[in-house]
């Protein structure tokens, strides 16, 4: 069994909180963001996780998956309404990171949706 279906098993049981944060505030989603694990990070969505939580340095899920270009990860976090104009503590956003790294696919997965979870 892998870590991902550890995950669902653990969220479907009713075993964990899906929001739960570490000391540092970081959550589920915000960590499977940072390690680029698409499949656990839609599974947590799948079970709840909100987009729009950050941890301490402000920085949300989308925000670590940008920095990483992770596009698999920014489509689905922008799929469930996370703002991409949201700022961290820094005061970047996940479109200076997208524009920071450059790369044609994962700017347009981040252009390609409205920029704020609002739809404006």
């Amino acid at each position: 069994m892998g870590y991902t279906e550890i995950v669902r098993d653990l969220l479907t049981c009713g075993s964990a909180n899906v929001n739960a944060r570490t000391s540092n505030g970081d959550t589920a989603l915000i960590l499977a963001a940072h390690r680029g694990k698409a499949p656990t990070a839609k599974v947590l969505l799948e079970h709840g996780a909100h987009v729009w939580l950050a941890n301490d340095s402000e920085n949300t899920a989308l925000i670590i998956a940008a920095a990483g270009t992770n596009t698999e990860i920014v489509s689905s976090l922008l799929e469930r309404g996370a703002n991409m104009d949201q700022e961290n503590l820094e005061g970047r956003r996940s479109i200076d990171w997208a524009a920071f790294n450059g790369s044609a696919e994962f700017l347009g997965a981040v252009l390609g949706h409205p920029a704020n979870s609002d739809g404006t």
